[in-house]
């Protein structure tokens, strides 16, 4: 059973908008230490999405024991959608 994984493995993807390195920086830059408070963490996976004047940000963290923690939220920018 794996009780810490130091490098957790962060994936960022965009839908219908093209994930730019900023983006793609300041939303690892948030979730890189959460593995210090969940340690069981193995995987993250950051969905950008923008429809109109929404800006959506979608985290998918996979855990051990198979366990799926989503967490969504929606905002006029991007930057406050993933904080």
């Amino acid at each position: 059973m794996q009780t810490a994984n130091v490098n957790v493995p962060i994936r960022v993807t965009g839908r219908h908008v093209s994930v730019t390195d900023a983006i793609k920086d300041y939303a690892i830059s948030r979730i890189e230490h959460i593995h210090l408070d969940y340690p069981r963490i193995m995987e993250v996976h950051v969905i950008l999405d923008i429809e109109k004047h929404r800006h959506n940000a979608e985290m998918i963290l996979y855990c051990s024991n198979h366990i799926t923690i989503e967490a969504s939220h929606e905002c006029d920018d991007m930057y406050a959608a993933i904080d």
